[in-house]
């Protein structure tokens, strides 16, 4: 799935950026490059994400566990209730394209009392 995303990033900024120019051999280079460092830092959550919105209402605790590793943190809840958070945390996207700050997200997921995954937040951290 990375690799399909890798390959249309690829395909996205080849038909975005000029064209090659003598003048300037590395400028298109620069921007591939930040081009697949962002795409990168996204696609490190977005299966999550994406994967977390399949299996709602479906998924136990055994198949999130299984698919993302074990939560960073766990928690009890109200009525019988189980709060698991992750955090996904990636470098820095520089100025002008990013603020500069780490990127940090946080999924808070909520089990039901027979582990059925219930609800899916996400937050940045």
């Amino acid at each position: 799935m990375q690799r399909d995303t890798a390959d249309n990033v690829t395909r996205l900024a080849s038909n975005l950026l000029p064209p090659y120019s003598s003048g300037v051999p590395m400028n298109r280079a620069v921007h591939l490059t930040a081009i697949l460092l962002i795409a990168e830092n996204l696609s490190c959550t977005h299966w999550q994400a994406q994967y977390l919105d399949e299996t709602l209402n479906r998924a136990t605790q055994t198949d999130v566990a299984k698919r993302l590793g074990p939560p960073t943190e766990t928690r009890p809840s109200a009525e019988g209730k189980t709060i698991w958070l992750y955090r996904a945390v990636g470098g820095t996207t520089p100025p002008p394209m990013g603020s500069g700050e780490p990127y940090c997200k946080e999924y808070r997921l909520t089990f039901d009392a027979e582990k059925i995954l219930r609800q899916r937040e996400s937050y940045r951290c």
